[in-house]
């Protein structure tokens, strides 16, 4: 199941595009994924992606603040997909921009 993001009540900032879609970490990086799931697995999310991209910044820092020791504790876990989080986050409100844009 993937959550898609809801309108919400207050208007969404201006993100710089460029950067936001092909720098580093990048919208783009999540196209190919995005693009490859099936409606039936897309669900309306009502949560404002907005707070839950600050929240995962935060988990995601005080979890992996030293990414080196938890390599060296949780081998098997795949931790550079832990730290990839934020740039989902970034990607999910950047996206949730256009599609308020567009609806």
């Amino acid at each position: 199941m993937v959550l898609a993001p809801a309108r919400g009540l207050f208007p969404q900032p201006e993100l710089p595009t460029d950067r936001l879609v092909n720098g580093p970490g990048g919208l783009q990086r999540f196209v190919a994924e995005a693009l490859a799931l099936l409606d039936r697995d897309v669900e309306l999310c009502r949560a404002d992606v907005r707070i839950a991209f600050a929240n995962v910044k935060q988990g995601v820092a005080a979890a992996c603040a030293d990414p080196a020791r938890v390599r060296r504790a949780l081998p098997e876990r795949p931790l550079d997909d832990v730290l990839a989080l934020p740039d989902l986050g970034r990607a999910l409100v950047f996206a949730s921009t256009r599609a308020l844009k567009t609806s």
